[in-house]
């Protein structure tokens, strides 16, 4: 949803016809999604906390770190196949079916790293789970800024 209304006002034809690098409008609607993903669960995480009787104690700061580090691997990807999509008929069908083979390498590292610590283990058995992460984070964030602007290409 995030180029729909931009494309729809053709206000995205304006962004282009800017001065401002490709990669530059990629940083910034990923910024803008990942505060609207941070927000979303900056609301959850307690809730989730309180309703499923976790105690996370002084693990709240590891856990946050976490959620922010896959998030913006979400973000990132979510963004970039957002952008793909969204000059086809089935954007809203095409989405999720793109993004979801490279969700997953994010999830899983961001669930195992998030069960270590909420089962109150020493943070080195995380770590291995948490480099993972951050690789996949690495890799995915340049991949994304370097394709970008040829998936919006006139």
């Amino acid at each position: 949803r995030s180029f729909g209304l931009e494309l729809s006002d053709r206000a995205y034809d304006g962004l282009l016809a800017s001065q401002v690098s490709r990669e530059s409008l990629f940083v910034g609607k990923v910024l803008a999604n990942l505060a609207f993903v941070s927000g979303v669960q900056a609301l959850a995480l307690p809730a989730v906390a309180l309703f499923f009787d976790l105690h996370v104690g002084s693990a709240w700061g590891v856990l946050i770190g976490i959620v922010l580090c896959a998030s913006l691997g979400l973000a990132a990807v979510g963004t970039l196949f957002a952008a793909i999509a969204s000059n086809t008929r089935l954007a809203e069908l095409l989405l999720p079916m793109m993004t979801l083979p490279f969700f997953v390498p994010l999830v899983i590292p961001a669930a195992q790293t998030s069960a270590v610590i909420l089962r109150g283990q020493p943070l080195d058995d995380a770590l291995p789970w948490f480099k993972l992460l951050l690789a996949f984070d690495l890799v995915f964030v340049t991949a994304c800024i370097v394709v970008f602007p040829y998936t919006i290409e006139e």
